[in-house]
């Protein structure tokens, strides 16, 4: 049973990119949720914090598919074309 602090991960790769996102039950019972988008390179790990709108979700899914989009967006908006 999920209850108030529950924290889930999950993480998909993306372009060259691997989104990670973290959901968290709020004390009302509804989730939120974080996203980063991670760009590896041979001498280094770049981590982006993703501008996700403060948003709650009535489940814990919702939440995860708003982050992963968000992270989508933004990689296309933001990632060196090449």
């Amino acid at each position: 049973m999920e209850s108030q602090g529950d924290v889930k991960r999950d993480a998909t790769d993306y372009r060259d990119y691997t989104i990670s996102v973290a959901t968290e039950r709020m004390k009302s019972g509804d989730w939120a949720v974080v996203a980063r988008a991670v760009h590896r390179t041979p001498t280094a790990d770049d981590v982006f914090p993703v501008p996700v709108p403060e948003k709650k979700f009535p489940t814990e899914q919702e939440a995860r598919e708003f982050g992963m989009d968000v992270a989508r967006h933004w990689i296309d908006e933001n990632a060196p074309r090449g």
